[in-house]
């Protein structure tokens, strides 16, 4: 019998690339540097049991932090949470830990469409071809009018 997913839990770079991805199957979560952290973070300015992350009892995409034993708390939208601290997290709001962004999603969330791929007909090797064509074209008519130009200039020289 598999373990439902109660959601996920994100760790980003602060260039927004993926560091780490942790299933939710269970409530509390704890994020750290500790091995025994349901997320582990690879980041020296976070302490090795920085939070715990418990579900509100209403449920309603909205989980209850506690700020551990940490140095450096945590922000969340611009405002700092020290050690011992206790507060909210909606679901999707970024909170920094250290230099790491975590983010959550719960599995009740509403998934937004998926958006469609950009169309860009320039990338076609047809396309590609025809515009290298059209420059190669442009050049040479542009060299061959300068020469002519030289040429008549050099035949209305007095010599």
């Amino acid at each position: 019998m598999t373990t439902p997913t109660l959601g996920l839990i994100e760790a980003f770079d602060r260039h927004g690339a993926l560091l780490a991805r942790a299933p939710i199957t269970h409530w509390p979560v704890t994020v750290g540097r500790a091995m025994d952290c349901d997320l582990v973070l690879d980041d020296p300015f976070v302490a090795p049991k920085h939070l715990r992350i418990t579900r509100t009892a209403d449920g309603h995409r909205t989980v209850q932090v506690q700020v551990l034993e940490t140095r450096n708390g945590v922000r969340l939208q611009r405002r700092h949470h020290g050690q011992g601290a206790c507060f909210d997290w909606q679901d999707g709001a970024p909170m920094d830990l250290g230099r790491t962004h975590i983010a959550l999603r719960l599995a009740d969330t509403p998934i937004a469409d998926e958006l469609p791929l950009p169309q860009f007909p320039w990338r076609t090797v047809a396309t590609t071809a025809l515009l290298v064509a059209l420059v190669l074209v442009a050049a040479l008519a542009s060299s061959w009018l300068e020469a002519r130009d030289m040429a008549q200039y050099l035949k209305s020289l007095p010599l």
